[in-house]
C-alpha cells in the first residue's frame, strides 16, 4: 500500500556500518512517522527465516539493540527498515513456477487461505473454503486483490532463475480506523505448509466426495490445526461446537512415541466457515 510503501527503507550493508550516521537518519525519518504507526518499527534482515535476526523498538532506534544488531545485519546482506503493523488477519497464497521447458506458461495458483498462528507469530495451521469445483479460497473479504498480487509476483520468479512450489505470505493491518491488506510480506521460496494443508483438503475431496462437494455457488469451511500436545481438552471443546454437520478428521500420523509432545494434525470440514473458524479461535487462541 502507497503509505507503507513511503515509510520502508531497504538498507545496504554498507549503510549499516556507520552507526552514528544511520540511527541520526532513521529517527529522523521516524520522527515523521504518521500517528497510526505507534513510532513502533522492526528492523530486520534482507534474506531471513521466519523473522530471526530482527530487532525492534519504539520512538528511537538509538539503543543497544539496534547498535549491537548493525553489523550482524550487514554481514547478512542488509536490512529492511518499516513499521511494526498492527496485524488482524495473516494470509497466505500457494503457487507453483513453471520450469524452462514451460516458461511460454503462467503460474499456477493452487489456492489462498488463512494462516493459523499464535500472538508470536507461531504456526498452528491453516483454513478457508472449498467450492464445488475443489478450488481452495481464504474467504476473506480482500481474498481477490490477495490472489492477483501474489499471481504477480510470481509470474516474475523466472526471471530470477525459479521454479517449482513456493508461497506468498500477507497479512491485513490497522492504519488508523481502516483495515488495509499488505500482500506481499515474503516469498517462501519452497514447499510449503499451505501446500501441504491444500494436498489434504484435496485428498479429503476424493476420498469423501459424498460429504465435500458444496453445491454450485457454495462453499465448505475448512480447518487444519495442529494442536499442541497439552491442548487436547480445548480441542475437544472446539470439536464440540463445530456442528453435527461437521466433519472431523484426525490425522494421526504422528509415530506413538511422540503422541505426548507432538502437536496433533486435525482437519476439520463444515458448511458454515464462520462458525469453524471463530470456536477454533475461542478454544485454541488463534
Amino acid at each position: 500500500p502507497r503509505p507503507l510503501e513511503a515509510l520502508v527503507e531497504i538498507l545496504a550493508p554498507e549503510a549499516l556500518l556507520d552507526a552514528d550516521g544511520l540511527v541520526a537518519r532513521l529517527d529522523d525519518a521516524l520522527a515523521r512517522w504518521p500517528d497510526w504507526t505507534g513510532g513502533r518499527f522492526t528492523l530486520k534482515p534482507r534474506f531471513g527465516s521466519s523473522g530471526r535476526g530482527r530487532v525492534g523498538g519504539r520512538g528511537t532506534t538509538d539503543t543497544a539493540d539496534v547498535r549491537g544488531a548493525l553489523a550482524r545485519l550487514a554481514r547478512r546482506g542488509g536490512a529492511i527498515f518499516e513499521p511494526w503493523l498492527d496485524r488482524v488477519t495473516d494470509l497466505s497464497v500457494a503457487l507453483h513456477v513453471p520450469g524452462p521447458d514451460e516458461r511460454a506458461a503462467l503460474p499456477t495458483l493452487v489456492g489462498s487461505m488463512e494462516m493459523l498462528t499464535t500472538p508470536g507469530g507461531l504456526y498452528r495451521g491453516h483454513c478457508g473454503e472449498l467450492d464445488s469445483r475443489g478450488r481452495i479460497f481464504s474467504g476473506h473479504p480482500k481474498d481477490e486483490a490477495l490472489r492477483a498480487d501474489a499471481a504477480a509476483l510470481a509470474a516474475r520468479l523466472p526471471e530470477e532463475g525459479f521454479e517449482g512450489p513456493c508461497g506468498v505470505d500477507a497479512f491485513t493491518y490497522r492504519e488508523g480506523d481502516r483495515e488495509r491488506l499488505r500482500p506481499v510480506v515474503e516469498l517462501n521460496a519452497r514447499f510449503t505448509m499451505g501446500m501441504v494443508a491444500i494436498g489434504l483438503v484435496r485428498r479429503a475431496r476424493a476420498a469423501r466426495p459424498d460429504a465435500l462437494r458444496p453445491a454450485p455457488g457454495a462453499r465448505h469451511g475448512w480447518i487444519f490445526s495442529l494442536v499442541p500436545a497439552d491442548a487436547e481438552q480445548a480441542a475437544e471443546a472446539w470439536l464440540g461446537e463445530c456442528g453435527d454437520d461437521a466433519l472431523v478428521l484426525r490425522l494421526d500420523v504422528v509415530p506413538e512415541a511422540e503422541r505426548a509432545r507432538a502437536p496433533r494434525p486435525i482437519l476439520v470440514f463444515g458448511p458454515d466457515a464462520a462458525r469453524l473458524r471463530e470456536t477454533h479461535r475461542a478454544h485454541l487462541g488463534c
